[in-house]
């Protein structure tokens, strides 16, 4: 649902979103931890109380990059939609939980939608 008074998309705390960044496969993966970090809090100072999923969070840092994708993909579909963060077109991963999200016909969402007010 857009909200008009703040030209920003409103997301539902009765939902889950699945936070879908780069991580190894585009830019440095300590960077990309760190973005990660930064656009969360962002979603969160605007919209306090809504249920992420971040994989980041969640997966261990030495783990090998099939098993994390496996276990990406299994977070992915317990969620109600998926956030697409910034760049998340050039991850390889990425764009695979963007074509599982599209097959279990997920909500997809773009971050800069719901953090537009912000300009």
């Amino acid at each position: 649902m857009l909200n008009k008074k703040y030209n920003e998309l409103k997301l539902s705390k009765e939902k889950m979103y699945y936070i879908c960044h780069p991580l190894t496969t585009y830019g440095d993966e300590d960077i990309n931890r760190l973005m990660e970090q930064d656009l969360v809090k962002e979603i969160l100072d605007i919209q306090p109380g809504v249920g992420l999923v971040r994989p980041f969070e969640i997966l261990p840092e030495d783990v090998d990059e099939s098993e994390a994708m496996g276990v990406c993909l299994k977070l992915l579909k317990m969620c109600d939609g998926i956030i697409l963060m910034q760049n998340w077109e050039r991850s390889e991963g990425c764009r695979e939980e963007v074509v599982q999200a599209v097959r279990d016909e997920q909500e997809i969402l773009v971050f800069e939608n719901i953090v537009r007010s912000r300009g």
